[in-house]
C-alpha cells in the first residue's frame, strides 16, 4: 500500500504541524449582529421616548 504509505506523509509534514494553523479572522455576523441590535434599540427608545 505505497499510496497510503505517501499518504500519512503528506498529511503530517514535520513542518506543517510544527506550524500553528493562522488565527482566522471573526466573522463580520457578530459585528453585523451587535450594528443591527443597537439599532433596533435607538429605534424603540426613540419611538419609547419622544425627545
Amino acid at each position: 500500500w505505497t499510496w497510503t504509505r505517501s499518504r500519512p506523509r503528506r498529511w503530517c509534514s514535520p513542518p506543517a504541524r510544527a506550524r500553528p494553523p493562522p488565527p482566522s479572522p471573526p466573522p463580520p455576523s457578530p459585528s453585523r449582529r451587535s450594528s443591527s441590535a443597537r439599532r433596533a434599540v435607538h429605534a424603540r427608545r426613540r419611538s419609547r421616548d419622544p425627545s
